[in-house]
């Protein structure tokens, strides 16, 4: 992408004297190029559901109107609002009230290999296969699901905070 100092405007032919003045020259070719990446940025993100409606909408009016007409600030200041949530869907959750409230990185103090962790994991593999075993000689069958042995877990786990020593032991070093 070429480096501008400034944003500049294409729309008239005063406009093209500034940007002549100010040693800022900007060539059909600069200008394809930008455009090809918009339309190629389009394409990759149009059917994408957390993507923002109104910037591909804003983007579209850019690729539809006449390249004479393009105002060459208001497409980078498209292309650098593509950029940024392109950049915050990958690196973040897309969604702005997971974003409130969850960080996008971990701990790597915090283990997750806990004794709670794997004890609970066990106990309600074991108890809840074992229910959705005895139930499928029912008809109609029962399942219990995963989000259920979930929300049982939680209070466990919590409860076992509590009670359990916060001791820490090296089994193997």
């Amino acid at each position: 992408m070429a480096d501008y100092r400034e944003p500049i405007s294409l729309s008239s032919h005063s406009d093209k004297e500034k940007a002549d003045a100010t040693g800022t020259k900007i060539d059909e070719s600069d200008l394809q190029s930008l455009l090809d990446q918009l339309r190629q940025i389009v394409a990759e993100n149009e059917l994408d559901v957390n993507f923002p409606v109104q910037i591909i909408a804003q983007a579209r009016e850019m690729l539809d109107a006449d390249t004479k007409h393009i105002d060459l600030s208001q497409l980078q200041e498209v292309m650098s609002d593509i950029e940024k949530h392109r950049d915050l869907i990958e690196n973040d959750s897309p969604y702005p009230e997971v974003r409130a409230v969850v960080d996008p990185t971990d701990d790597p103090e915090i283990s997750a290999n806990t004794f709670r962790a794997w004890f609970l994991g066990m106990i309600a593999t074991i108890v809840f296969t074992g229910v959705n075993q005895f139930f499928t000689l029912r008809y109609p069958t029962i399942a219990i699901y995963s989000i259920v042995a979930q929300l049982l877990s939680y209070p466990c786990g919590v409860f076992m905070a509590k009670t359990l020593p916060t001791r820490q032991w090296n089994l193997f070093g």
